[in-house]
């Protein structure tokens, strides 16, 4: 663009317009992105809080030398932490609206966690967000460490 002396240069409105246009456009095409983002962080945070349950677990039962368990609601949807004299030690812990427990494996509800650390029956736990059947599946081996997949 060659400048004249004497004349006003700027942005026609034209021109505004369509920046505007094309900046709303792309916003209406990142929501859909956004809202999957939350949906599967639920899912991912909660996966997390019940590893790091199974995790306090473990830790309580080395630390108390005695045995500690971690039950799941698979009806209600939830879970605790209970120590060996059957008391719970936090609170008990419900699953988001949206998230369910869709599987167990036999004999690792509870988790019980021994003296030293190792679990009783090793197994597995699967989430499920039920709106759109996505899952997490969080293992624990017979040594008690805990993964999510």
């Amino acid at each position: 663009m060659i400048l004249q002396t004497g004349r006003r240069t700027g942005f026609t409105l034209l021109e505004i317009l369509v920046v505007l246009i094309l900046i709303g456009l792309f916003s209406l095409m990142s929501i859909p992105a956004f809202f999957n983002k939350v949906k599967s962080s639920k899912l991912g945070a909660t996966s997390e809080g019940i590893a790091q349950s199974l995790k306090l677990a473990k830790s309580y039962a080395i630390t108390k030398r005695e045995i500690c368990r971690v039950d799941f609601d698979l009806i209600n949807g939830g879970w605790g932490i209970y120590e060996g004299s059957g008391k719970l030690k936090d609170k008990w812990l419900k699953l988001p609206d949206n998230i369910r427990i869709k599987e167990v494996t036999s004999d690792f509800n509870p988790a019980i966690f021994r003296a030293d650390g190792t679990i009783k029956q090793a197994g597995h736990l699967i989430l499920e967000d039920i709106r759109d059947h996505s899952t997490k599946k969080i293992i624990v081996n017979s040594l008690g460490r805990v993964r999510i997949e």
